[in-house]
């Protein structure tokens, strides 16, 4: 899908029912394009982003890959700006306080936008566009 994605830089794709597992923890229905792209990744490290996933669950060590179910359980217990409505789903963050989510009110389009400290951007292209942009640096907010 992306020649972005390179073997070693994903956790391996996850199976429907993973998937399905995952919206039913969350309370929602996930974006068709970032659906494939669990059931085809799993989680990536894109040159620039981070994509959170749904990786597999490790034992021992710290995990290599940021599962979305996680984070996004951990970011509304927190109160986190763009939790308050849990249609949003985080799936990547600058490292800087800005969380880029899916509105999945929109499901099964794929709405995204930036949210963290005086920031608030609306991105009209999908989730593998974004995906480009922010790996040539070209996405701003």
């Amino acid at each position: 899908m992306l020649d972005l994605l390179k073997d070693e830089l994903i956790s391996g794709g996850v199976t429907e029912h993973v998937i399905s597992d995952a919206e039913m923890r969350l309370g929602v229905r996930l974006p068709d394009e970032y659906r494939a792209f669990l059931r085809n990744y799993g989680a990536a490290l894109v040159p620039g982003v981070e994509v959170y996933g749904l990786p597999p669950r490790v034992e021992d060590g710290s995990p290599m890959w940021v599962d979305v179910v996680d984070v996004t359980l951990k970011l509304r217990s927190w109160g986190q700006i763009g939790t308050e409505n849990p249609m949003n789903i985080p799936f990547s963050d600058d490292g800087m306080g800005v969380y880029f989510y899916f509105d999945t009110s929109f499901s099964p389009d794929t709405k995204i936008f930036a949210v963290g400290p005086g920031v608030y951007v609306s991105f009209s292209g999908g989730f593998y566009e974004f995906l480009k942009l922010m790996s040539k640096g070209s996405f701003t907010y």
